[in-house]
């Protein structure tokens, strides 16, 4: 890990290694004005010093790198995930601590007219053009839904945007949410999960719902390690239910939980065959996506 205060951002810019430490072993932020941008004017956060370090894996496009702010506030921190080439900021969080907080209802929260405001300032940070109507937008307790009684200690508007679109396709593992504090309407979290372009232009010819729908037989055969014993099947309205989608690579029914996410340059245009499976007596949906054009498998997940 690498830390570095303010008088050493330029130094940090030009040499981010110390003689002790290998180049390849300490990650550089290769745009820190857009870097410094989001923390300043977006977070509204002074920057008293920072931490850089390596994240090994991600579903952020060409990886991340891990930066952490100290707010010059005793010990308090902000957590920032980067595009290790793009620079960008693709996540965001801190805790807002406020005494005042304490002593305001949920009627006292700021107006959701103003809570967009903050989100308007991350739209243009990562040039998106959604209207207020176009998210979900509620109040919320951490850890709950918000009562009239309640404080506004940890309590913030949140607002959502899911799935994000290309070309008026919905793509999948995308969204864009966004958490207001309601005491004092200082963003407190961004999560940002951008479109990956797919590969190519749309087929103008493809397999098919129906032979996606047998493509995805074919891969629930398979043993598939956390399936096992938990009957996979698709539902006998399956044909009314297929969608075109863009998915990433990604089978999450196949993964290890504990590995890495992987790096995705690219996406694709597929048939997305919803099924369900069963586990603890309880009945799970999951989707599985076919490439419309070659009938490949591409992925698997679930739509939240």
């Amino acid at each position: 890990m690498c830390r570095i205060g303010i008088a050493g951002y330029c130094i940090f810019l030009l040499c981010s290694v110390s003689a002790a430490a290998p180049v390849s072993d300490v990650p550089t932020i290769s745009n820190f004005a857009k870097f410094e941008e989001f923390v300043e004017k977006i977070m509204q956060i002074r920057i008293q010093s920072i931490s850089v370090d390596k994240e090994h894996g991600s579903i952020i496009r060409y990886g991340t790198i891990r930066v952490t702010v100290n707010k010059g506030m005793g010990n308090e921190e902000c957590d920032f995930n980067l595009g290790e080439k793009d620079g960008f900021v693709y996540s965001a969080s801190h805790w807002i601590k406020s005494s005042k907080a304490r002593t305001l209802k949920a009627s006292d929260a700021i107006s959701k007219e103003r809570a967009f405001e903050a989100v308007e300032r991350v739209l243009e940070y990562y040039d998106l053009r959604f209207k207020a109507e176009e998210f979900s937008a509620f109040l919320t307790k951490r850890g709950g839904d918000i009562q009239p009684d309640d404080d506004l200690e940890q309590c913030d508007w949140s607002w959502d945007k899911r799935p994000l679109y290309w070309n008026n396709v919905p793509c999948r593992g995308t969204r864009l949410d966004v958490y207001i504090d309601a005491a004092s309407g200082i963003i407190s979290s961004v999560h940002y999960d951008p479109v990956v372009p797919p590969r190519g232009p749309e087929p103008t010819q493809d397999i098919g719902p129906a032979a996606a729908i047998e493509r995805a037989k074919e891969w629930l055969k398979r043993p598939i390690f956390y399936l096992s014993g938990k009957n996979p099947r698709l539902q006998p309205e399956v044909g009314k239910q297929v969608k075109k989608v863009i998915a990433l690579p990604f089978s999450m029914f196949e993964s290890n939980p504990t590995a890495p996410m992987p790096c995705f340059e690219e996406s694709f245009y597929c048939w997305e065959v919803p099924f369900v499976y069963t586990e603890h007596d309880h009945v799970f949906d999951g989707v599985i996506w076919i490439d419309m054009s070659t009938g490949a498998f591409v992925g698997s997940g679930e739509v939240r």
